[in-house]
């Protein structure tokens, strides 16, 4: 039984060293790959994170008020409306069936399931409108004006 006694059996191979410089190789490239089902999970600091923020999503417009970080999302969806004048008010029409909003809250998270961005959602409660009464079609802007127009001048070139 033969024992290698220099390292030269782990020494990196030449495509290795070509396309990875060894700066750039974090720890032993002998060590094997780590899956992420076989990476340490720590504990610690997922316990910490959960402490400094709330997991826990709001079902009532109430309790989101009391969290500044809900606010603040609820302030996000409400300034892209304005920048995508995505509606207008207008005085209420005779007869008119009014359709009320919702607020959605839901949190995202990463791979790790840790919470990284509160997301506010104000949503039109659509079920109160009877086709043919409240409305004739339904029409859902996806782009806006500017899209379009560039679009078109793209393809007179």
């Amino acid at each position: 039984m033969e024992v290698i006694a220099d390292n030269s059996a782990f020494a990196p191979s030449a495509h290795v060293r070509k396309n990875h410089p060894p700066g750039s190789i974090r720890g032993d490239p002998s060590a094997g790959i780590i899956t992420r089902k076989k990476e340490k999970v720590n504990y610690s600091k997922m316990i910490a994170d959960l402490c400094y923020t709330s997991a826990i999503e709001p079902l009532t417009i109430d309790v989101a008020l009391k969290d500044e970080y809900w606010i603040n999302a609820m302030q996000e969806e409400l300034l892209q409306f304005r920048c995508n004048n995505f509606w207008t008010l207008v005085p209420k029409p005779e007869g008119a069936n009014i359709i009320g909003t919702k607020w959605i809250f839901k949190n995202k998270t990463d791979e790790a399931r840790c919470v990284t961005k509160k997301k506010a959602c104000l949503v039109a409660q659509g079920y109160a409108q009877v086709e043919g009464v409240d409305f004739d079609e339904t029409f859902a802007p996806v782009a806006r004006l500017e899209a379009i127009r560039l679009l078109l001048e793209i393809s007179c070139i």
